[in-house]
This record gives C-alpha cells, sequence and structure tokens, in this order.
C-alpha cells in the first residue's frame, strides 16, 4: 500500500488523519512538522536513502498553518504539499510509506510546531496502537530541514529493541550551512549549544542532554503514558525530553546522526532560526553562561551528601557561595530540604528528589539569576577557553577548532545521568 495525502481545516480533523488501510503491520513511525518549508523533499529523500532497516516504516509529513497566514504563505505551503503529495506517490512502497497531511486555519493562539509536532505524534501512537508489541515501537521526531544519516533507522530499532529500560533516545547531530554567514552564525551557536551540555557533565548534572526537537526518539508506550508532546510555540522538545530525564529513561547515540539546517527564521520566539538571525545580525558573536557559574554549581553537587548527613540544614546552606545561596534562599530551599530529606528513605531516593526539585528548568533559572548577579553573559569561544573543556587546543583557537573539539567530546560520551548520581555518592 502506498502513502496518503489529505489536506484539512483543523476544527475538521478527525480522530484519525490516515486510515488504518495505509499502514498496517508499521514498524517504526517517522514525524516531520513542516511549515513554509521550500525543501521539503530532502528530509523524504534522506529517509528513502536508509538501508537495512525493518518495515514498513511510515513516515507523517504534517505541513501547518495559522489562520492568519499571508497569501505568500499559503502559497508557499500548498506548493509544499503538492511537491510531497507527488513524491509520495512516486516513492511510497513497502518499506517507507509517505503521508502528507496538510491542516490549515489553525487558531493563531494554538499554531506554532509545539502543537504540530503534537498532531503528528499522536497519529503517530495511533498508527502503532493496534500492532503487536506496538507499546515498543519508536516514534521518531525530525524536522522538515533536516537530512539524516543512512543507518539513521536501522540504529534507531536496534536500540530500542536491545535497550528494554530507554524509553527516549537522543541522537548525535551536526548542522549544515548554505552560505559563508550561516556557517559563522552557526558556529557561534552550535558552540553555545554543546557548551552548555558538556558544562553540566563536568560539574556532575545529571539532566545533561541536548534537547533538540530534530533528533530524539521515544518508545510509543513511554510517550502516553508521560501525557504526550505539549503544545508550546517554543521550547516544547525541552520540556518534553525533560520529563524523561527525570526518570533516567533517556539514552544517546552518536550512530544515528541528524543534520539539521543553520537557516535564520523569526517564525519562534527562541531555538537554533532566531538564534542565527540575531548572530547574524549581531555582528557575528554569541554571548553565552559564564564558566564560573558552573563552577559554583559543582560546590552544591559536592555538598549534596551533607544535605542528607548534616541534621543541621542552614549550616550545610550557608557555605555556598554567596550568588547561589542567596537563589536558594529566594526559592525557600531549606524548607524544600527538610521535605525532601523527610520524605526519603536513603541517599540515593534522596538525591533523586533533590533533582526532581533541581532541575533542568531550575538550572536555567539560577543561570539567568548569576547572571544579573555578578556573573555577565561571555563570548562563547572566551567561555570554552575558560572552562578547559579544549585543554588540547593552543589558545586563541578559532572557533571552528572549538566546535570541531566540542563534538568530538560528544560523539565519544557515555554519559548516563543515573550513574552520575550514584557515582556522586560512592565517591567517584
Amino acid at each position: 500500500m502506498s502513502g496518503y495525502c489529505e489536506s484539512y481545516i483543523f476544527r475538521r480533523i478527525p480522530l484519525r488523519l490516515i486510515p488504518d488501510s495505509h499502514t498496517k503491520n508499521s514498524r517504526t513511525v517517522v514525524i516531520i512538522p513542516a511549515a513554509e518549508e521550500e525543501q521539503l523533499l530532502l528530509p523524504l529523500q534522506s529517509l528513502l536513502d536508509n538501508r537495512d532497516f525493518e518495515g514498513p516504516v511510515d513516515c507523517i509529513v504534517l505541513i501547518n498553518e495559522p489562520e492568519n497566514a499571508t497569501q505568500d504563505v499559503r502559497n508557499l505551503n500548498l506548493a509544499a504539499y503538492k511537491k510531497a503529495c507527488t513524491f509520495s506517490e512516486e516513492y511510497s512502497d513497502r518499506s517507507i510509506r509517505f503521508h502528507i497531511v496538510y491542516v490549515r486555519k489553525i487558531p493563531v493562539k494554538l499554531a506554532g510546531v509545539g502543537l504540530a509536532r503534537k498532531i503528528a505524534m499522536d497519529e503517530a501512537c495511533s498508527i502503532l496502537e493496534d500492532r503487536s508489541g506496538g507499546m515498543e515501537l519508536p516514534i521518531c521526531s525530525l524536522d522538515a530541514d533536516c537530512e539524516v544519516s543512512p543507518n539513521y533507522l536501522c540504529t534507531i530499532q536496534g536500540l530500542f529493541t536491545r535497550q528494554n529500560r530507554m524509553d527516549l533516545l537522543n541522537m548525535y547531530f551536526e548542522h549544515r550551512w548554505s552560505s559563508p554567514q550561516e556557517r559563522e552564525a552557526i558556529l557561534q551557536y552550535e558552540l553555545h549549544l554543546r557548551y552548555y551540555i558538556q558544562m553540566q557533565r563536568k560539574v556532575g548534572l545529571p539532566f545533561a542532554y541536548h534537547t533538540v526537537g530534530s533528533s530524539f526518539a521515544v518508545r510509543k508506550g513511554a510517550y502516553r503514558r508521560m501525557g504526550g508532546m505539549n503544545t508550546r510555540k517554543a521550547g516544547e522538545d525541552f520540556y518534553f525530553i525533560h520529563k524523561f530525564t527525570k526518570r533516567n529513561s533517556v539514552a544517546e547515540t552518536s550512530k544515528a546522526i541528524v543534520f539539521p539546517a543553520a537557516r535564520p527564521s523569526l517564525r519562534t520566539p527562541f531555538g537554533t532560526g532566531r538564534a542565527v538571525s540575531q548572530i547574524m545580525s549581531g555582528g557575528g558573536v554569541f554571548l553565552t553562561y559564564h564558566p564560573e557559574c558552573f563552577k559554583i554549581l559543582k560546590q552544591f553537587i559536592a555538598r549534596i551528601p551533607d544535605f542528607w548527613r548534616w541534621p543541621d540544614v542552614q549550616t550545610t546552606i550557608d557555605g555556598l557561595s554567596p550568588v547561589l545561596k542567596n537563589y536558594l534562599d529566594s526559592k525557600n530551599f531549606a524548607q524544600v530540604l527538610t521535605r525532601l530529606k523527610s520524605n526519603s528513605t536513603n541517599p540515593l531516593t534522596f538525591s533523586k528528589a533533590l533533582f526532581q526539585w533541581f532541575d533542568a528548568f531550575r538550572l536555567v533559572k539560577f543561570l539567568h539569576y548569576a547572571r544579573d548577579h555578578g556573573y555577565p553573559t561571555i563570548e562563547v569561544s572566551e567561555a570554552i577557553q575558560l572552562s578547559g573543556l579544549c585543554e588540547g587546543l593552543p589558545e586563541n583557537s578559532s572557533a571552528s577548532a572549538l566546535l570541531g573539539c566540542l563534538r568530538q567530546k560528544d560523539r565519544n560520551s557515555s554519559y548516563n545521568g543515573l550513574n552520575v548520581m550514584q557515582a556522586l555518592w560512592e565517591g567517584r
């Protein structure tokens, strides 16, 4: 059975977007939200070039459009829809079936990448619902500006089959560019992304995973259990992925690779497109958090065993860096700590509970507080030089050299959040 194409007005979307007859025996579903996309065929062709995977695989392309879209945007989306439908008719086969869905007239207050990703991922769940073992099968999240490595599908399927405790898989990514200006901008932004994660790992935070919406896959049953995708207009990937980091059910691989584009865009309030636009218009510089902020957090993490052992909660807090102590005081940390201790039966459950409270979102809040109270942001290349992450490189190394260093660290990483917490108590 070949793929399927259909256009819907938002208020008339059926419970099932794609008829069951077009998705029988699916082994994996890939979802791709798209809007104002001129090169939508790139990820489709990239998937078609995959080899040695278990089929059939279903790919849902969800072109989404707000009710206030301009005529130019409508024309662009319609052209993409027609091209994708032609591609689907020509190339859908028993291995990969392409389903192109065009959802129009979405209310402005709802429209955005979060809603589009949710609609597509919910449909993916329905496709796998009646499949024998469907609870364990993967849903892959891509974006319309991405290409993937030829082993993308087989790597994902193999890891979900072998790693029973893994609910969400993060894939290695490298941005690609189409102009010198994009290259300079994305070097800065990708440096920031990798520096931010590597510094978390260096100081011992247990939730230090990339949160890129185009490079993760999730087990269908876990997607259901965790309440599905949210509908945020930006940052939907951050909030979704960190649901799983709190459960220590995230793994990562550098064997399957995603190649997102480094295009400027102002469609979302933050993210890659917005950052590239700002860097290109702001002189080619990107500011990031000062490495001293992470050193302060390392002191906090080292104090966690004392939080558990010492009866005097306030004494352990008073010994922290003033900027961190002031931040924690503003969040009533002494009371939080007392409550967490009373509800924990052993050191490991206590540390898990503590990082449920001091989670990835609160980390960002602290870094912003520190930025405003004595630790201003600095250029990302300078931050990396000061951090010691790339000690083998000479001073004043180029952004390209620094990125090569951090990419190598990510490729070679064996990071596991649960192991990080256990090591804290074992003194490793």
